[in-house]
């Protein structure tokens, strides 16, 4: 039985976990804790087994006001988190505009830095989005197996630049405004971007986008944070994307024949292409921006999750007209189009619409080649898309009579071979 967990607020002011069967929403077992958990602060490092059933879960660590841990399910299970587990989170506060990150281990959760990003001149945090897909990324930790991007470029490569810790955080400054990050005055509302490092606080690159202002919807995807703004200059909807590469000039001019071992032993002897890193001081990613336009509002904004990081990821998103469709994102980069579009097949949600759609999320399952979507409003939407199609499935039409004929012939043409063979050898042991 799948677990399914629910995690309420309760009036008396303590918080609660409650298990519920996915197939009849039975109540399976309630976990009431004596206090609040801080919102963001959902962690799984470990798993434990169902006595009942025999099914391994992830275990949920949740922590509190008081920065202390709690797990669920109750028990041992906050002493399986490794002392020299290194996981962190983060907190936004949008009424002062401070974001504040913590590390986390099995004596509780510290402080471990704090910027300040909103300013009195109206600079606001609008929306944020960390590295790895949340809340899925807390669960299953989407992995990614691909390091090597291919570019607009085709005869250039570059790494990926792979932070689960980093977090990507869009303000909005007011007209007529300025803040200490831009201190020159704009005409018409800008958005800042950030990129923090989760782990440490610092803040690894900022872009301002002029002529822009919310709604602003963000996602990951893999190294990619995009976000969706309305922009005033042009009154149109866009994409903005950010792709992050590790360490940009130091790959610049790599191609697919200069990553051969014989172009390595020959660089290593003639001392070219060699360079200087150090373990403890990781430079800052190098931002390709772009930029689509995109045909509609947004209400939410998502990508699909696998477990193994080979399916290719779609960007999900939830249109204004209450329709959900998936777009190969990587595809239109790789084009180098300046619209986004795509085809009538693309949209999930068929001839349908979920009504009053607030949001959506992807997460992973067994099938390498197949998400879980599923859509949240006054109506709800669930789905399995796959976006490199069922590799890893039989069709519904396949010949299933056809291959155990073929395999039942096989053997029987391996039987007779075999019974002429030994008598052939037998005939010769006569003569």
């Amino acid at each position: 039985m799948p677990l399914v967990c629910v995690w309420l607020h309760i009036a008396t002011g303590k918080d609660a976990v409650v298990r519920l069967s996915h197939m009849t929403g039975e109540v399976v077992s309630v976990q009431v804790y004596g206090g609040k958990m801080r919102t963001g602060s959902l962690l799984a490092n470990s798993k434990f087994v169902d006595r009942k059933t025999g099914v391994e879960y992830p275990t949920l660590y949740f922590v509190d006001e008081k920065y202390s841990i709690h797990s669920f399910p109750e028990g041992d299970t906050v002493a399986s988190l490794p002392e020299d587990a290194k996981v962190y989170f983060h907190e936004v506060d949008t009424a002062t505009g401070e974001v504040r990150g913590y590390s986390v281990s099995t004596a509780g959760a510290v402080p471990a830095w704090s910027i300040r990003l909103q300013s009195e001149a109206g600079e606001k945090i609008v929306a944020t989005s960390i590295g790895q897909q949340s809340p899925a990324s807390y669960i299953t930790k989407d992995n990614i197996r691909t390091l090597v991007n291919k570019t607009s470029n085709k005869n250039e490569l570059h790494t990926k630049y792979i932070n689960p810790n980093a977090i990507f955080i869009v303000t909005h400054v007011a007209e007529n405004a300025t803040s200490p990050n831009t201190p020159h005055r704009r005409q018409g509302g800008y958005l800042v971007l950030y990129l923090v490092d989760g782990v440490t606080g610092a803040i690894l690159s900022s872009m301002v986008q002029t002529n822009a202002q919310p709604p602003v919807q963000v996602t990951a995807v893999e190294n990619m944070f995009v976000y969706h703004f309305v922009n005033t200059k042009r009154v149109r909807y866009q994409l903005g994307v950010w792709e992050l590469f590790d360490d940009l000039d130091r790959y610049r001019g790599l191609t697919a024949e200069s990553t051969t071992p014989l172009s390595y032993v020959a660089k290593s002897l003639t001392g070219r292409g060699s360079h200087v890193t150090s373990a403890f001081v990781q430079p800052p990613p190098q931002v390709n921006a772009l930029a689509f336009t995109f045909p509609s509002a947004l209400k939410g904004l998502t990508s699909t999750v696998s477990l193994g990081g080979i399916q290719t990821k779609h960007l999900v998103a939830a249109l204004s007209s209450d329709e959900i469709v998936a777009i190969d994102l990587l595809k239109h980069i790789q084009a180098g189009v300046s619209t986004m579009s795509w085809m009538p097949t693309q949209t999930l949600t068929h001839n349908r619409t979920v009504l009053g759609v607030t949001d959506v999320r992807s997460f992973p399952t067994k099938l390498e080649s197949t998400s879980l979507l599923a859509a949240f409003g006054t109506d709800l939407f669930f789905s399995r898309v796959c976006p490199t199609k069922a590799f890893d499935m039989i069709g519904d039409d396949f010949g299933y009579s056809m291959l155990i004929l073929t395999v039942c012939g096989v053997c029987l043409i391996c039987f007779v071979v075999y019974y002429f063979n030994q008598r052939k050898k037998l005939n010769q042991s006569w003569q």
